[in-house]
């Protein structure tokens, strides 16, 4: 899905990410595993910047920043093969 294209309702934030993916694995899976995934490349996110949405970039610090996940996205990650973090590959 293109980010300028979606809707508020195919959006959500990190808080939102870490309750669809708790809900979808069945166990714990706090906003730092989110945020995990997103050094790990294994997850878009979005920043808002001069008013509109823009990929982060891979290799760009966004600590502290908000960032802002596709549904669709978090829906196709697939399930983490050990409790924790997910695991660096």
């Amino acid at each position: 899905m293109d980010i300028q294209q979606a809707s508020a309702s195919d959006l959500t934030d990190s808080v939102g990410a870490s309750k669809i993916l708790t809900e979808r694995f069945g166990r714990s899976f706090g906003i730092d595993s989110v945020h995990q995934l997103v050094k790990q490349n294994k997850i878009r996110s979005f920043l808002f910047q001069d008013g509109s949405l823009i990929e982060r970039m891979p290799d760009a610090s966004s600590r502290g920043k908000d960032l802002i996940f596709l549904r669709t996205d978090l829906e196709a990650i697939e399930q983490p093969k050990r409790p924790g973090r997910p695991a660096q590959q």
